[in-house]
């Protein structure tokens, strides 16, 4: 059978190479609306900085406890120190979060009816 793309000449049609390197458009120029504007309307927590009471997540007890950020690092993880004086080292941002403002109620109300299904 004829060659894929309809039996053109070996070493035929292909891009040529002027057309990445001497383009018009620079290559290293970042998409400007990719950009990541600061965002409008979202209230962002504050920059977790040392001294900071927040919720960490423990990993040997997988569930998220009150910690305090005692250390940070250079490569944007931070030492935190949970009650009990346990610290766990080098903690990304994802793994804690800001304390909640209020504490949380021990029953939210309407949850009674939540669960008996």
């Amino acid at each position: 059978g004829p060659p894929l793309g309809g039996g053109s000449p070996p070493g035929g049609f292909e891009a040529p190479p002027g057309d990445w390197h001497g383009g018009s458009r620079p290559p290293l120029e970042p998409p400007r609306d990719r950009h990541p504007a600061e965002p409008s309307g979202c209230s962002l927590p504050p920059p977790p900085e040392v001294g900071h009471d927040v919720e960490g997540f423990q990993r040997d007890r997988g569930r998220w406890d009150r910690a305090r950020i005692v250390a940070r690092h250079g490569d944007n993880t931070f030492d935190l120190e949970f009650e009990g004086g346990y610290i766990e080292p080098r903690v990304p941002p994802t793994h804690f979060r800001p304390l909640p403002s209020l504490p949380p109620p021990l029953l939210a109300p309407g949850s009674e009816g939540a669960l008996g299904e």
